[in-house]
């Protein structure tokens, strides 16, 4: 009869539908078996082409240009995150900071939230060589200095300090240290941020001698070349837009002056002309480590020698 199959057709059928299922079976779990075979060639590939330095940074970069990059990226993300809260800083002049000095931007950003301690200064000092320091270093930056933080208005508790431990060839005095003796005694005002009569105020507790000099070129090199550091307020719009305090460390052969500006790593970076420092400058500070015999009188040499052109 028609539409009736036969035992044997049914069976071939049935043989013919695993066969088929089987079949299905099998290119599905190789087809799955092949994707997680490429998924997983591709994640080590990909991991094998991770830049080692910094994955942000295309594989295969130079490592030194890695780093900048690295460095700069990360600079990228505190500088938005400075931007989102620039209205915490009650001076714009704290935000032109970071954007300036590279090195600043870690103390910018920390600044609206950072408790405002010091700690100690530990680097190495050696005696007759001046450390070159930054009014934004994190180790004395928060603290309150006049109507702004350390930071911004620090330059000369900081000149005096890298002057103190050349002289000295200690660290004990960082200039936290040096900016709350000037607190203490009122000394933290002025343009510069700091009282020119601080400096010899301060000296005969540090063990040190300061003597005022006349702002000319022929001071200045006669005093570098008998390796005594200089302190000198420079005016605005000179070496820098403010007025603030660096310190003069070195006489060099091509008759330079090296200068170590806390408040600018580019001004550090090179040195300059005695004469246009003599021409930017309103009051220049000689320092000597005091002998026993006559640590007592130098405040009293600083203020009876003879006054600057200003």
């Amino acid at each position: 009869m028609r539409g009736k199959r036969s035992p044997r057709s049914l069976a071939l059928l049935i043989v013919v539908a695993c066969v088929a299922l089987l079949a299905i079976f099998g290119i599905s779990s190789c087809v799955s078996s092949c994707v997680a075979t490429r998924n997983a060639q591709k994640e080590e590939q990909e991991t094998a082409e991770t830049n080692p330095v910094d994955s942000r940074v295309a594989y295969g970069a130079d490592d030194k240009i890695s780093q900048e990059l690295s460095s700069a990226l990360d600079n990228a993300d505190k500088l938005k995150d400075i931007a989102a809260n620039a209205t915490a800083y009650s001076d714009d002049r704290i935000i032109e900071l970071a954007l300036r000095e590279p090195t600043a931007i870690d103390f910018v950003q920390q600044l609206p939230t950072a408790p405002k301690e010091t700690s100690a200064y530990t680097g190495t000092v050696v005696k007759g060589t001046y450390p070159e320091l930054y009014d934004w270093d994190t180790n004395w930056a928060f603290m309150d200095y006049g109507s702004l933080p350390l930071g911004l208005t620090g330059s000369g508790p900081t000149s005096l300090a890298m002057a103190y431990m050349g002289l000295t060839g200690k660290n004990d005095k960082s200039p936290a240290d040096m900016a709350q003796l000037a607190i203490n005694g009122g000394y933290a005002t002025g343009a510069s941020g700091t009282s020119a009569d601080f400096f010899t105020s301060a000296a005969s507790s540090l063990g040190l001698k300061v003597t005022k000099i006349d702002a000319t070129e022929n001071d200045i090199a006669e005093n570098l070349t008998a390796s005594t550091p200089i302190l000198v307020e420079l005016q605005a719009g000179t070496v820098g837009d403010e007025s603030h305090w660096a310190l003069l460390v070195s006489y060099n052969r091509d008759t330079s002056v090296t200068l170590y500006d806390p408040t600018s790593t580019s001004a550090s970076a090179h040195s300059w002309d005695a004469g246009t420092i003599a021409d930017s400058s309103t009051t220049l500070y000689v320092l000597e480590a005091a002998d026993s015999t006559d640590s007592s009188t130098s405040s009293t040499t600083a203020t009876t020698t003879t006054t600057s052109n200003q």
